[in-house]
């Protein structure tokens, strides 16, 4: 019987929720178990992912996982809101802020994203970091800011040739008002691995 319940992540998820039902842990990983099924059965997984948020005020467990259910079925702003309340609860956690600036990105509140992105950017500055920074800041017109953006990116990564590359190309792009929808795809493009 205990090797049946140990063959899948649901079943013994299962096995907690119903032995311990007040332990969040086990709700959260049921409900990460049923997402990664195929098909993905969202609506039980929000379910359970509701039953951890009701109970743990911070927004430590469910919420950054019940925001990507929403998002997957195309409910950004509920999902935006989410790790808005997570970030409140804990503002170091990179991957949930990299996630919320892409979704506040996809709704097309880049000025609601750019922050996200700054600080993303400054506590850890990858290349991709700086460069979506530098691309979100281009779309949105601060030319300036998009430039000092990449020349950190050329300071901190010297021998990556397509930062100065992209610099010249977004510099030209920018100064057109009909390439701002593009400079708009590329961020999000640039962001779509941070879901």
């Amino acid at each position: 019987a205990r090797s049946h319940t140990y063959s899948s992540s649901e079943q013994l998820w299962r096995g907690v929720v119903r032995d311990e039902p007040g332990n969040l842990r086990g709700y959260v990983n049921l409900g990460s178990a049923l997402v990664r099924q195929q098909p993905p059965k969202y609506v039980e997984a929000e379910t359970l992912f509701n039953h951890a948020i009701v109970r743990d005020i911070t927004c430590r467990r469910g919420c950054s996982q019940l925001a990507y259910v929403l998002s997957a079925q195309g409910r950004m702003p509920e999902a935006a809101d989410l790790l808005e309340r997570t970030i409140a609860h804990d503002p170091g956690n990179g991957p949930v802020e990299r996630r919320l600036s892409l979704i506040l990105m996809k709704l097309g509140w880049f000025d609601r994203a750019i922050p996200h992105l700054e600080h993303v950017a400054s506590a850890y500055p990858t290349e991709q970091h700086l460069v979506v920074l530098a691309v979100a800041y281009f779309a949105v017109e601060r030319r300036q800011n998009g430039i000092s953006a990449l020349e950190h990116a050329t300071q901190l990564y010297p021998n990556n040739l397509e930062i100065r590359k992209l610099g010249g190309t977004l510099y030209a792009a920018g100064r057109s008002a009909d390439a701002i929808p593009h400079l708009k795809e590329l961020a999000i493009s640039l962001a779509e691995s941070w879901q």
